[in-house]
């Protein structure tokens, strides 16, 4: 987590994210100028793995991922932002 990606605008990017030790969170995508993309929702298994795709934008913003728990909300785990670029 962390770093920079380069994209022209319209252009998309497309990783997997993986967490473990979570069973029955669930995956939040904070963004600021940044449109992300999940492949699922709802609760998570013990591990598990998740498509993410990013769309640029023609500017700059940054998104990053937490995990809450499903039931409470409470955050469980915060990421570190992924600062997307115009190229």
């Amino acid at each position: 987590m962390g770093g920079e990606l380069m994209l022209a605008d319209g252009e998309t990017a497309t990783g997997v994210l993986s967490v473990t030790g979570i069973a029955g969170g669930r995956i939040e995508v904070v963004a600021s100028g940044a449109e992300v993309k999940l492949e699922a929702d709802g609760p998570l298994a013990d591990e598990a793995s998740i498509t993410v795709t990013v769309v640029g934008a023609g500017g700059s913003g940054w998104f990053r991922f937490n995990v809450r728990d499903s039931e409470s909300g409470r955050l469980l785990l915060l990421g570190n932002p992924i600062y997307v670029v115009s190229s």
